[in-house]
């Protein structure tokens, strides 16, 4: 539930990793670059009431 004192969002932009994997053969042997942004939205409140 958004709106409380207890939601956090974190943010990771710009991670790059590589990674093997896709469709076609060269694409697994060689691997290609990936750049992730991520927005993650968390509600905290359960964690906060276990304390």
């Amino acid at each position: 539930m958004l709106g409380h004192r207890f939601d956090n969002t974190s943010f990771i932009k710009a991670l790059v990793v590589h990674a093997r994997h896709g469709l076609l053969p060269h694409e697994a042997q060689f691997g290609q670059k990936f750049v992730i942004d991520v927005d993650l939205h968390a509600d905290h409140l359960d964690a906060a009431r276990s304390v």
